[in-house]
C-alpha cells in the first residue's frame, strides 16, 4: 500500500506523461474533417494534466508546512 507521499508524488509523474500524450495527439493520423477529436482529445487530457499537477502541488504545498516537520 502506497504512503500518501507515494501516492502524490505519482499523481506528479502522472500529470507530467499525460501532457506528454497531449501533446502527441498532434501526430495521429486524423483525418482533416475530424480535427475536432484532436481537439477535444488534447483538451481534455490538457485539463487532466492540470487535475494531476494541482494535486501534486497541494501535496507539496502541505508538506512545507512547519506542523508537518519533526
Amino acid at each position: 500500500m502506497n504512503t500518501p507521499a507515494q501516492t502524490n508524488t505519482n499523481a506528479g509523474k502522472t500529470g507530467l506523461l499525460i501532457w506528454i500524450a497531449a501533446s502527441l495527439i498532434h501526430f495521429l493520423p486524423i483525418p482533416h474533417g475530424y480535427m475536432f477529436i484532436q481537439i477535444i482529445l488534447t483538451f481534455a487530457l490538457t485539463m487532466l494534466g492540470f487535475v494531476y499537477l494541482i494535486k501534486y502541488i497541494r501535496f507539496i504545498a502541505a508538506y512545507q508546512r512547519p506542523e508537518n516537520h519533526d
